[in-house]
């Protein structure tokens, strides 16, 4: 079984909600990504349930949903976003395994509507090594390049974008953050070099009024 000791069959026993999204139809070098989910479940099954800390982690249950197969339309994005919408309002930590970065833009797009229905400022944290906000990439706007700007455009304020680690840019990432200075960016450089400055920074969002998205 994966995630050994920590998986149970009751939902409702469950903190933590676990969805594969195996999707790579957006990759622009080689595919691939849409083994992960699966492949991540069974390299767990060779993990103990402890921290590096040695803190026991078989107090938490996860409930597996399974695997949600969206296709390269808005559409099926859409159908995707408003199910996982539904998923969130189980209020559990809910962790979604991709997939190519694409399916961000599903997640993001229900998480944002979450978070307005429960009173709260929806905050989009980017971990990449590229900036992902593109309008377009590959002709597409469903693409693993668009998923930040998607998050936008569905309504979260660019105050409350944050991206780290980025190492490369589009021409039309440039202009747009150049042209956006409220997105704060954290470059590769910035987190090597100045590692305390980041945590400060993260810690604006402690306070109880926002609710954070990870992607």
């Amino acid at each position: 079984m994966s995630f050994r000791d920590l998986m149970t069959n009751d939902v409702l026993e469950s903190n933590i909600l676990l969805i594969g999204l195996p999707y790579d139809k957006s990759t622009s070098i080689k595919a691939g990504a849409k083994k992960a989910p699966d492949l991540l479940r069974k390299l767990s099954e060779y993990l103990p349930p402890y921290t590096v800390s040695m803190n026991d982690l078989k107090p938490l249950k996860i409930y597996d949903e399974g695997n949600f197969y969206p296709k390269k339309n808005f559409e099926s994005f859409d159908k995707l976003s408003d199910c996982l919408y539904y998923l969130l309002k189980m209020e559990k930590f809910t962790i979604f395994l991709g997939g190519d970065h694409a399916v961000s833009i599903a997640t993001e797009k229900a998480f944002i509507k979450y978070a307005k229905d429960m009173n709260k400022i929806p905050v989009l944290f980017h971990l990449d090594a590229h900036a992902d906000i593109c309008d377009f990439y590959d002709s597409s706007k469903l693409s693993h390049a668009t998923p930040v700007k998607r998050a936008i455009d569905n309504g979260i304020d660019p105050n409350n974008v944050v991206l780290f680690g980025i190492r490369s840019y589009e021409d039309q990432e440039v202009e747009y953050l150049n042209e956006h200075k409220e997105i704060k960016v954290f470059s590769a450089n910035n987190i090597n070099e100045n590692i305390d400055e980041v945590f400060k920074y993260i810690e604006k969002f402690k306070d109880s009024k926002y609710l954070v998205h990870v992607s």
